[in-house]
């Protein structure tokens, strides 16, 4: 059965990419259904699309998240009024390893979730 999938990557990845150089829309000769009725190169354009999209979404997100909290540690250290520089330089130290520590058991889940059934 493995065998037959990445057979059928290729020929529908092949299909996909000559439409792509060409100029052309593959989407119709993706949908278009085989002998026995089923769109299988539909089924894996899908699958490849969320696949690339989650490639590239996940880690924006992971850095858009960490600025935002960064920004907001360090605005909530500063209203904290701290006597010294010092001090309010170990308080930051300390909620930014607080948020890397939660940051990277968010990132380990994120990577090891199973995103296709």
């Amino acid at each position: 059965m493995e065998q037959q999938s990445n057979k059928m990557f290729c020929y529908c990845q092949k299909i996909f990419w000559t439409n792509v150089s060409a100029s052309k829309s593959p989407y119709d000769e993706l949908k278009e259904p085989f002998e026995n009725g089923e769109q299988y190169c539909w089924s894996w354009f899908k699958d490849y699309s969320l696949a690339k999209t989650l490639l590239y979404s996940v880690p924006l997100s992971i850095l858009f998240v960490n600025f935002l909290s960064k920004t907001f540690l360090r605005v909530i250290t500063k209203m904290n009024g701290y006597q010294s520089k010092p001090e309010e330089v170990h308080a930051s130290a300390i909620n930014m390893f607080l948020m890397s520590f939660i940051n990277t058991g968010v990132v380990i889940q994120l990577v090891y979730f199973d995103w296709l059934p």
